[in-house]
């Protein structure tokens, strides 16, 4: 008679293993809202103006705009959606088991959605590789080690 003892272990660790992939996603992603909030914030609206599909905010500030964003030392050569901080501020991530929800609590966040489009919020493609790479993989690693070789 086959002994599956090995066999019907290495399945049950099999399904550990799905199962730690998004709880493990959660932790990695909660431990490190802060610097979500500092991709999405600060490197692509700020620093770039680009929409999370890595694509240049449009349309453009208006002249009366640039005119005040001159005035004030601001970035005018795109769109930053940054005037008082307010928004950036109130920037969140939610995370799910399978995506990240971004939220924000400022009321005019659905004029810019309706004006600039949904995708001026969430992680773009790259940012969120070398995200998963620095933080997720070594997290995963080690917690997928630990459950295997226990």
């Amino acid at each position: 008679m086959l002994n599956l003892g090995p066999i019907e272990d290495l399945k049950q660790k099999v399904i550990s293993l799905e199962q730690l992939v998004n709880s493990a996603l959660r932790d990695v992603f909660n431990q490190n809202e802060k610097l979500l909030i500092e991709i999405q914030t600060q490197i692509q609206l700020y620093q770039k103006g680009q929409t999370s599909k890595a694509i240049t905010i449009v349309p453009s500030y208006a002249q009366s705009t640039i005119g005040k964003k001159k005035r004030k030392g601001d970035p005018f050569d795109r769109v930053t959606l940054k005037d008082t901080g307010a928004l950036y501020s109130s920037v969140r991530f939610e995370a799910l088991d399978d995506r990240l929800i971004v939220t924000t609590n400022v009321s005019y966040t659905k004029y810019l959605t309706a004006k600039y489009g949904p995708d001026i919020f969430g992680i773009q493609n790259l940012e969120m590789e070398n995200f998963l790479e620095k933080y997720y993989l070594p997290f995963y690693s080690e917690s997928a080690k630990n459950l295997l070789f226990k």
